[in-house]
């Protein structure tokens, strides 16, 4: 080998000692840059706003060097020249959470020591807090497993117990709602609701820990960061008791153990009755449900035992949702009223949502309807067991937002996958007041229709011809209607659309379950070839009206619609019986029938005039049965058929007795 060749083998040896040698053995690196998921902006309290972006720590300098978890940092003045070295030590608690201790001993010259620099950084140095101002991982499900509880709480000057406080669950798993109530003999306590979010969860050494942030929602957007953020210590003392410790301020210092804090909570589970309740099995069978216009759905769980009722796009949800006014006892009056109905109402185009959760199931003798008996014949104060009880009142707690109580429902089972829901419009906190007169009174409260979303057609009721001897709503009363906003029964048009291919809407004639075809009637038009089609999907009697629910293919909004009525028989003049096609002397003494007849396509509502108002009222005179019979044969016809065929089997059997 020459001389040139090896010389330059030495060299890459000599190359590769070197690199090898000089490449760090105990995790020391020059020059870092913090791990890149900490980028961002971060909250401290007294410095507010700290960006890391690389290596830089706006507001604390930037790192130079690093061994683990201790970052070497220089710290520049405003001419850009080294001005100090430092150290910090950094621990990551949560994508969202950085805590660190520092020291700053400031040499001038010489290079910067790890070991040296962070000798000085001791266990008694102040612990400090860094919350992500936009958390990487979102809001996380509060820690506080399964409330409600209740909970005494101490301030320093007492622990105040009576009366209770309370925490309550948000829609949100990451919200909570504390009700802190004042205690006369304990100063420093006070009526206040607090919602907290939870931002962040840990757990270091024998404690867990919580970041959070704190808001009265009295204050709305006049609360700083300051007075929001705050550290939870916590820990089980028992299967349904938890100790909380709160911060005094926006850091997690002064919390050593969950029974030393600014505020120590002692949170115990709340009754929960409701575990022994279940909402009926005729309900429960289908566990979706919805309104007649499907802007309203209740989803029931598979436990029986709580449902979530969503309301879409309603402008006036005060009349599907129990007012967020509270009322009862220990309610705080500054977050009971204005505040928490404007928060009910959010943004009207999105979904507003409420939880409710069977609480317990009242007597049987729950008040009557306001049109009389029970349906199907069950009466109230019957003790029939609930599976064969065609009505159900129960209490239900109900949590909507942050906000959360008491409300009365009753459940009616009408018809097959046809049910009806009435329920109160305000809260109460107190569950055996939700049913009393004084927050719920039947009478006066809606009736909600709901249906399944597949309907199986059901024979329609009063089958036969009828002819519209009046028609009180006409298509050119739509465009009047909406302008003067009194369509709220038909809120889109879907349903007078149905009937306007004719220019003036006139309908002259209603067939019901003819044409081999019993759950099906037709509105036919002076159009030629017109005619409406429904499908009969369940009927019920209240005091003398009739609810049908019927469905059209043609609905494009509504898809269901409720049909009310009412039947008057009325003399027969010149002795002729349209019902049965007789003349004679006891033909006039017979009645013939008028059907006063109204639409509307939200719900069964009870303050509906049938032949009056709706979104389509008629008067119809009953012509006859249906010319065909349900074969298709001619109804004359086959009675004639019939006569002669009873009138051959009796010569038959004559015939037969002969030949014996």
């Amino acid at each position: 080998m020459g001389s040139r060749a090896v010389c330059g083998a030495l060299l890459v040896v000599c190359c590769v000692v070197c690199l090898v040698g000089g490449a760090p053995q105990d995790g020391k690196s020059k020059g870092c840059t913090f791990p890149p998921e900490w980028e961002g902006q971060w909250f401290q309290l007294g410095l507010n706003l700290v960006t890391i972006n690389g290596s830089q720590m706006f507001g604390k300098g930037h790192c130079v060097s690093s061994d683990g978890p201790r970052y070497i940092m220089m710290d520049k003045g405003s001419d850009g020249r080294q001005t100090c070295y430092g150290c910090m030590i950094i621990w990551q608690r949560h994508i969202d959470v950085l805590q660190y201790k520092e020291a700053w001993p400031c040499p001038t010259h010489g290079e910067p020591n790890v070991e040296e620099l962070c000798s000085d950084v001791h266990s008694d140095n102040p612990l400090h807090s860094m919350f992500r101002k936009e958390p990487k991982a979102g809001p996380v499900r509060c820690p506080f497993a399964r409330p409600p509880y209740t909970f005494s709480y101490n301030k320093g000057t007492g622990e105040c117990v009576s009366p209770v406080s309370r925490v309550d669950a948000c829609m949100d798993s990451s919200r909570l709602l504390i009700r802190n109530a004042a205690c006369a003999d304990v100063l420093g306590t006070q009526d206040l609701v607090e919602e907290l979010e939870c931002l962040a969860t840990w757990r270091d050494g024998p404690y867990h820990y919580m970041v959070g942030k704190l808001s009265r929602p009295e204050l709305g957007a006049h609360q700083s960061d300051e007075d929001r953020y705050r550290c939870f210590v916590y820990e089980d003392v028992s299967n349904t008791t938890t100790q909380v410790a709160i911060s005094p301020d926006a850091t997690c210092v002064g919390i050593p153990s969950p029974s030393e804090g600014s505020k120590v909570m002692k949170l115990t589970r709340a009754d929960l009755s409701h575990t022994r309740c279940k909402f009926p099995a005729w309900v429960t069978q289908h566990r979706h449900w919805f309104s007649l216009d499907h802007a309203r759905q209740y989803n029931f769980s598979h436990t029986n035992a709580s449902f979530r009722h969503e309301v879409r796009e309603d402008p006036n949800l005060s009349s599907l949702m129990p007012s967020m006014a509270l009322t009862g006892h220990n309610a705080p009056p500054s977050y009971s009223t204005g505040a928490l109905a404007a928060g009910l109402q959010g943004d009207r185009h999105k979904r507003n949502e409420l939880l409710g959760v069977c609480h317990s199931l009242e007597e049987a003798g729950a008040p009557p309807p306001p049109q009389g008996a029970a349906p199907n014949g069950t009466a109230p104060g019957s003790s029939a067991p609930d599976r064969d009880r065609k009505q159900v009142k129960m209490v239900v707690h109900v949590t909507s937002g942050c906000e959360s109580g008491f409300i009365c429902m009753i459940f009616y089972e009408r018809d097959s996958r046809v049910i009806e829901v009435q329920q109160s419009h305000k809260y109460t906190t107190v569950p055996e007041e939700a049913c009393s007169a004084d927050f719920f009174d039947p009478k006066s409260l809606p009736y909600v229709t709901l249906t399944t979303y597949t309907l199986r057609p059901r024979k329609c009721p009063h089958v036969g011809r009828y002819s519209v001897t009046d028609q009180l709503s006409q298509p050119r009363q739509k465009r009047k209607a909406v302008e003067s906003g009194s369509a709220a029964s038909d809120p889109d048009g879907t349903h007078v659309d149905n009937f306007a291919d004719c220019s003036e809407n006139n309908f002259h004639s209603l067939v019901v379950g003819c044409q081999n075809n019993n759950n099906v009637m037709e509105f036919h038009s002076k159009c030629t070839n017109m005619a409406t089609s429904y499908s009969c999907h369940g009927t019920w009697e209240e005091n003398g009206t009739s609810y049908l629910i019927a469905s059209t293919s043609k609905a494009v909004g509504a898809k269901r619609f409720c049909f009310i009525y009412t039947r008057e028989l009325m003399p027969v003049a010149h002795g002729y019986n349209r019902l049965d096609g007789k003349h004679g002397p006891t033909a006039a003494a017979r009645r013939s029938s008028i059907l006063r007849l109204s639409t509307v396509a939200e719900s069964c509502l009870r303050d509906i005039v049938p032949g009056h108002n709706g979104a389509l009222a008629f008067n119809l005179t009953v012509e006859g049965q249906c010319d065909y019979g349900i074969d298709g044969t001619d109804g004359a016809t086959t009675a004639q058929l019939s006569g002669i065929l009873i009138t051959s089997a009796f010569i038959v059997v004559a015939s037969l007795s002969a030949l014996r």
